[in-house]
């Protein structure tokens, strides 16, 4: 495979969305690490509306995994979600439920990928 990495440093000054958009549609296959960004001490999920709920010592990832996994979806290609435990929102929550989009723990060892039926799934659609 010929991977593209994109972390906070790659992204250019300007033409941050097209740089992404053209790798992605470059690709046949995207692994979306949801890791810890941002820490809430003390807050409310939704306000006012249905489904509030308060946060304590909650984690949220980057939004920019929605705006980089969100084109994957419109490009049509599988996509791996690897999350920590701790991560559950946007497109890390648990209710997703696509048949081309795959998610595992971070915690899983490399040695066990060979072996497991996500990563493996995942692997196939890239490869037809």
């Amino acid at each position: 495979f010929d991977v593209k990495f994109y972390t906070r440093d790659t992204y250019p000054h300007s033409g941050q969305l097209s740089t992404v958009k053209c790798g992605i549609l470059e690709s046949v296959g995207m692994v979306a690490f949801g890791t810890r960004q941002t820490f809430i001490n003390q807050g409310v999920y939704r306000p006012g509306m249905e489904g509030e709920k308060s946060l304590s010592g909650s984690w949220l990832s980057t939004p920019w995994n929605e705006v980089e996994v969100g084109m994957a979806v419109m490009a049509g290609i599988p996509i791996l979600l690897v999350k920590d435990d701790a991560i559950s929102d946007g497109i890390f929550d648990d209710v997703i439920s696509e048949s081309y989009i795959y998610s595992i723990s971070a915690k899983t060892e490399m040695k066990e990928l060979e072996h497991n039926q996500k990563f493996a799934e995942w692997l196939s659609r890239i490869r037809d």
